[in-house]
């Protein structure tokens, strides 16, 4: 089972029961295979998104809502894996940035991996503002997402954006608390 589906059932399991969660897990996994096949033609830079972070999210989000779970709280559960997720790299990146020098090349690097992980053959475009220093711009002006996440929006209440929030968990989310403890490690 794909490990954005178990997880995010598994957070929901804390409030609906194991059984629906398995339930509604068996049946995300089987709409995340339809998902998959439906779009096996994309590039393998895509895929590394869709595959792995789109179209799970789509496929858990679509399952509970026709489990009865509302929209606000299905998101909440994608949500809370990726903070569980991301919060387990940060000892990590607090034990590397103790290296002599290192504070100085993350913004550097974090531009080179979010570059590498997020480029123009996955369908990003960027623009690069001018930096002065130690610190790491750029602008996202394209984002392959929406065509992915726009079914799921269909029909939503309130003003609420779900592509906004798959970016935030699949993009945002990991990259600021990568960098929020890499500011906590210098004070």
């Amino acid at each position: 089972m794909q490990r954005l589906i178990k997880s995010a059932c598994a957070i929901a399991a804390e409030d609906i029961g194991k059984e629906r969660a398995v339930r509604i897990a068996q049946n995300a996994q089987k709409r995340y295979e339809v998902l998959c096949a439906e779009n096996a033609g994309e590039s393998k830079a895509l895929k590394t998104h869709t595959f792995g972070r789109i179209y799970p999210g789509i496929a858990v989000y679509e399952t509970m809502q026709a489990d009865g779970i509302e929209a606000d709280r299905a998101v909440w559960y994608i949500r809370e894996y990726f903070q569980r997720f991301s919060a387990k790299a940060v000892p990590h990146i607090q034990r590397l940035i103790r290296f002599p020098g290192a504070a100085k090349k993350i913004p550097g690097l974090f531009l080179k991996i979010s570059v590498r992980n997020f480029g123009e053959d996955a369908g990003f475009l960027y623009e690069f503002p001018v930096s002065s220093g130690n610190e790491a711009r750029f602008n996202i002006v394209k984002c392959p997402y929406y065509p992915e996440a726009a079914q799921v929006m269909e029909g939503r209440k309130y003003g609420f954006n779900l592509k906004s929030q798959l970016l935030k968990l699949v993009v945002i989310f990991p990259a600021v608390s990568a960098l929020a403890a890499w500011i906590c490690t210098l004070f």
